[in-house]
């Protein structure tokens, strides 16, 4: 009850400041009058079962991390495998369509032990990094949480985390050597064997590809898939 009674202390304090920033221009542009600073300091008190990486003062921000927390972002296109290896875990994750990745946030220095799988594009998050994060209610763009943080733990488990991208996209460790893994867009499965099929542009960034993988364009090429373990880590 005392978290239920917290979060929506935390609610109500932040109502009042994004009401202030819709009136208060040198508050609504990163200055501060002695109001603001009041709503901002009791906003910051309120925040006691809301998690640090959550933006305070917008809908989306750019979250510089700090010692009190970390991240793991994947690619969307293969993400949400990882999404249903850990199945009904309440585990806090966003999607960002524009980024196209999926982020965990973890514990402080949660995933610095992992070996590097950047090959695979999996990125982490660390202290002095930045971050564009949501708020809790998500953003008009698309960019949303999954799983929301004020309804979960605030932090993924590093190890449950870890052995579920394991599940989808083989041992970490083995990332450099393998390289990336793509999505067949034909059987949605991921695999690292396979043919690029169709491209669409960007007005934002890099256009997208598509590809299928050689069992589903040749039915006489040994491609193979990678397997995906059904069972939850």
């Amino acid at each position: 009850m005392t978290d239920i009674l917290q979060s929506q202390k935390h609610r109500d304090a932040y109502g009042t400041l994004l009401d202030h920033l819709d009136v208060c221009p040198p508050c609504a542009t990163g200055g501060s009058c002695a109001y603001g600073a009041a709503l901002r300091q009791a906003e910051r008190q309120a925040r006691t079962a809301v998690p640090h990486y959550l933006p305070v003062s917008a809908p989306l921000e750019l979250m510089t991390v700090d010692d009190t927390w970390s991240a793991v972002a994947v690619p969307s296109v293969w993400g949400h495998h990882v999404l249903g290896v850990l199945g009904d875990r309440l585990v806090p994750v966003f999607e960002d369509p524009g980024l196209r990745h999926l982020v965990w946030p973890v514990p402080p220095s949660g995933a610095e032990d992992w070996p590097d799988a950047s090959a695979a594009d999996v990125v982490h998050y660390d202290s002095g990094d930045c971050l564009l994060v949501p708020c809790a209610a998500g953003y008009h763009d698309g960019t949303r949480w999954l799983r929301s943080p004020l309804v979960a733990p605030p932090f993924a488990d590093p190890d449950v985390l870890r052995a579920a991208i394991e599940a989808v996209i083989g041992p970490l460790a083995d990332i450099p050597a393998l390289g990336p893994v793509d999505v067949c867009r034909h059987c949605h499965t991921p695999t690292r064997d396979v043919r690029p099929v169709d491209y669409s542009p960007s007005m934002s960034g890099p256009g997208i590809v598509s590809y299928t993988c050689r069992q589903c364009s040749d039915r006489h090429d040994d491609g193979r898939h990678l397997y995906v373990v059904p069972e939850k880590p």
